[in-house]
């Protein structure tokens, strides 16, 4: 017996204000206009920044004290905070950003 597994070719999708499906491979956020941005890496992280705009991050991300946003290099990889408060990563620790981050319009 033959058993075939096939994974979704996005992993999450969200609808903009205009109506349209905006997907990506890992989880999508709204930033402060409305538009849709997803993680890139599927078990990666797309989130609101202190501006309002979405940054995406490889893996796991937490905020620290002075709201920068730390994700794990790791694609899923965790990232928690110590008992003194200091973000720590699997992998490393690198800052959010949108270059992390994908658009894709479903259908196209």
């Amino acid at each position: 017996m033959l058993l075939l597994v096939t994974t979704p070719a996005f992993a999450d999708c969200m609808r903009d204000s205009s109506g349209q499906s905006i997907c990506g491979h890992g989880p999508c956020a709204k930033d402060f206009r409305g538009e849709i941005y997803c993680a890139k890496d599927r078990f990666g992280t797309a989130t609101r920044n202190d501006r309002g705009n979405v940054v995406c991050g490889l893996g796991q991300c937490e905020k620290d004290f002075r709201g920068n946003i730390y994700c794990s290099s790791e694609s899923g990889g965790e990232v928690i905070r110590n008992d003194h408060g200091k973000i720590e990563c699997f992998g490393a620790c690198q800052l959010a950003n949108v270059e992390f981050c994908e658009r894709s319009i479903a259908g196209q």
